[in-house]
C-alpha cells in the first residue's frame, strides 16, 4: 500500500468505468427477442454521439442494425400536417412510392426514420424501403424505412408507428401532440430486405411491411 506524504495531493480517481453497466434490454423486450438477446455481446457497436444518445446502436453479427432509444415523432408526408402542432413537417418523406411521386402518408404508414448523410445507412446496407422490427413493452411491431433525418439524431417513427406501439399522438382536435415515446424502444433493421414491387400502393407497403418484418423477425427470434 502506498503511504502519501503530509500535503501531498492524492490523484484523481473517476468512479464512471465502475458505474457503466453492460447493455441488456428490458425485461419486456428480452422475452419478445429471444435468440436475439444472445447476439447483443458480440455486436459491434457503432460508437456515434447524437442528441439523444441510444442506450445501444450497433450492428449484429447477421448485419442487422439494432438500435435501443427514445422513438421521437415524424410527421412527414402527412397530408393534413401543415400547422398541426410539428413545425418540421415536411409534405414530402425520402422514401416514395413506385411512382417516384407520392410519399408515404405518416398518419397511416408505420415508418422509421434514419440519419443522414445517405452513406451512413448505406454503408451498412441499409436503404430506404428495408423493414424493421419495432419493440417496445414486449410488443412487437413492424415498419419501413421510410425518411431520413438530421445527422444529430437517431430514433424517429411516423405517427402510424408511435400508434402501433401504443402511443397515440393524434389528438381528436385533429392537432398533433408533438413528443415521442420511450426510452426502451428497440429496432432491428433487416439491410436489403425491401423491394420495389412492395411500394406500387399503400395497401400494397403495408401488406409487405406485416409480412417481410413477421418473417424476418421471426427467423431470427
Amino acid at each position: 500500500m502506498q503511504t502519501l506524504a503530509l500535503g501531498v495531493t492524492p490523484p484523481a480517481f473517476s468512479f464512471r468505468a465502475l458505474d457503466k453497466r453492460p447493455y441488456a434490454p428490458s425485461a419486456a423486450n428480452a422475452t419478445a427477442l429471444g435468440k436475439i438477446v444472445d447476439m447483443l455481446p458480440d455486436a459491434e457497436v457503432i460508437d456515434q454521439a447524437f442528441d439523444l444518445q441510444p442506450a445501444f446502436l450497433g450492428v449484429l453479427s447477421n448485419k442487422c442494425l439494432y438500435l435501443d432509444s427514445e422513438l421521437q415523432l415524424d410527421t412527414d408526408g402527412w397530408p393534413d400536417g401543415k400547422g398541426k402542432g410539428d413545425k418540421s413537417w415536411q409534405p414530402t418523406t425520402s422514401l416514395q412510392y413506385a411512382d417516384n411521386a407520392t410519399s408515404l402518408n405518416a398518419n397511416k404508414v408505420p415508418y422509421f426514420v434514419l440519419p443522414l448523410p445517405k452513406s451512413w445507412a448505406n454503408s451498412r446496407g441499409m436503404f430506404l424501403g428495408d423493414y424493421a422490427a419495432v419493440i417496445y413493452r414486449g410488443k412487437v411491431t413492424y415498419a419501413v424505412f421510410g425518411d431520413e433525418g438530421p445527422g444529430n439524431l437517431i430514433g424517429e417513427g411516423s405517427i402510424q408507428l408511435l400508434r402501433a406501439l401504443g402511443e397515440e399522438r393524434l389528438k381528436s382536435n385533429g392537432r398533433i401532440e408533438n413528443s415521442g415515446a420511450g426510452p426502451g424502444i428497440t429496432t432491428i433493421v433487416f439491410p436489403g430486405s425491401g423491394q420495389l414491387a412492395h411500394r406500387k400502393s399503400e395497401e400494397t407497403l403495408l401488406a409487405a411491411i406485416q409480412s417481410e418484418g413477421e418473417r424476418l423477425f421471426t427467423a431470427m427470434a
